[in-house]
């Protein structure tokens, strides 16, 4: 085997490695995303259960308050009744005492007059001749205060006994109003309880939901990322299938250092830029196992990207979809080195080279890039492009050969 034929498979071999530990990322990435959302579905199953078991306990307390309140109600209406009828009775109570007091003046005026009857006839007593005829108003006025008296205490009687049975009922009306009083504040205590239980089981519910809300999104970010590492397994997939269909034509590869396509080239030129790659840049240094790859039509226009090369251009994850790939080329990149990029993969062969890219934010990161044609049908439907972390060394030496090209 001769040296160029070795170097050959161990540049295949190179590309394909790249290639397939991206493959292994995105599987492993793709496993985890996948076990992540069965743990977190597993939590949802887990969390609906406590929330149906939560669910139907708040509708338990919330009846139990409703009836509780209910009653409470119920209860008001009655106390409000009954003390009504309390104080109706202690105002019958009232006029009654008022009737008594009155009565209790009538015989103590009574008294007063039969005690003066009773001077009177002792006065008359004394008086010998006029007697019979004294004595005769005195029987006279003692009958009728005597008439007074009974039917004065007939009313007393009557009016003692309508206080006895108002102060039956008042007692009754009293007892019963305290009792619906006291029930009143029980089923008030009960209400604020079954309140207070309903307000923590509605607290737990709303944090298991909160929570079942946070598995959700646990579910629902580990689908787009299964969703893009789909996409990314399958775009790897075509990537194997299109360097093999490229490998199988002859003389498509050159496994060269790649500036040494462009060193005789630059050698040759009389062209000299001195201020290109002098400026200062913020940059980006791709990791050891850092691997680039995306795709495009027949146009350059972006069909597809990976992860890690959205990750490092600082786009959002398919924000670059339908846009020319050159959207991150640096402008001190010589044109030239493009030009030839795009006739080399046009004939259906690999371009390899080192690029000066720009990201999102104007920051810059060196690749080394590998482009190649995708074949369907021996018909060329698009581009890949694989690029890995570039060499300083390699880089520094780009630089100057590029300051040579146009």
């Amino acid at each position: 085997m001769s040296q160029s034929e070795n170097q050959e498979i161990i540049a295949k071999d190179e590309l394909v490695q790249s290639t397939g530990m991206e493959l292994n990322k995105v599987t492993n990435s793709t496993f985890s995303s996948i076990k992540l959302q069965r743990t977190s579905i597993d939590k949802i199953d887990s969390t609906m259960n406590t929330l149906i078991h939560h669910f139907e306990s708040i509708n338990e307390t919330t009846k139990e308050v409703a009836s509780s309140s209910e009653l409470v109600a119920k209860n008001a209406i009655n106390s409000e009744l009954k003390i009504g009828i309390t104080l109706k009775q202690m105002k019958n109570l009232e006029h009654n005492f008022n009737e008594i007091n009155e009565l209790i003046k009538t015989v103590g005026s009574i008294a007063d007059q039969t005690n003066l009857l009773a001077l009177n006839a002792t006065i008359e007593a004394a008086r010998a001749g006029a007697a019979g005829k004294g004595f005769a108003v005195v029987a006279s006025e003692v009958k009728d205060l005597s008439r007074i008296t009974k039917n004065a205490n007939e009313k007393i009687q009557t009016i003692i006994k309508n206080i006895g049975g108002t102060i039956i009922n008042l007692s009754s009306a009293l007892n019963e109003a305290t009792k619906n009083i006291q029930d009143l504040l029980g089923l008030e205590k009960k209400v604020g309880e079954s309140i207070s239980r309903l307000s923590n089981e509605t607290l737990t519910f709303n944090q298991d939901v909160l929570e079942s809300s946070s598995d959700i999104k646990v579910v629902n970010s580990q689908s787009n990322i299964v969703l893009s590492n789909i996409s990314e397994l399958e775009v790897i997939s075509n990537t194997y299938k299109y360097l093999t269909r490229v490998f199988e034509k002859k003389n498509q590869f050159k496994p060269l250092n790649p500036n040494d396509i462009f060193k005789p080239i630059a050698d040759a030129s009389s062209f000299f830029e001195s201020n290109r790659f002098s400026q200062k840049e913020s940059e980006i240094e791709l990791h050891e196992n850092s691997v680039l790859i995306s795709s495009t039509d027949n146009r350059g226009v972006i069909t597809f990207g990976n992860s890690e090369f959205y990750k490092v251009a600082e786009y959002s994850p398919g924000e670059l979809i339908g846009k020319p790939h050159n959207i991150i080329r640096h402008p001190d990149m010589p044109k030239s080195a493009f030009k030839h990029l795009w006739e080399t993969i046009k004939e259906g062969k690999i371009w390899q080279g080192y690029v000066k890219n720009r990201s999102k934010t104007g920051k810059i990161y060196w690749v080394r890039a590998c482009v190649f044609p995708c074949y369907e049908q021996s018909q060329i439907i698009g581009y890949i492009s694989v690029r890995t972390k570039a060499q300083p060394s390699h880089i520094s030496e780009a630089i100057e050969i590029y300051k040579k090209l146009p």
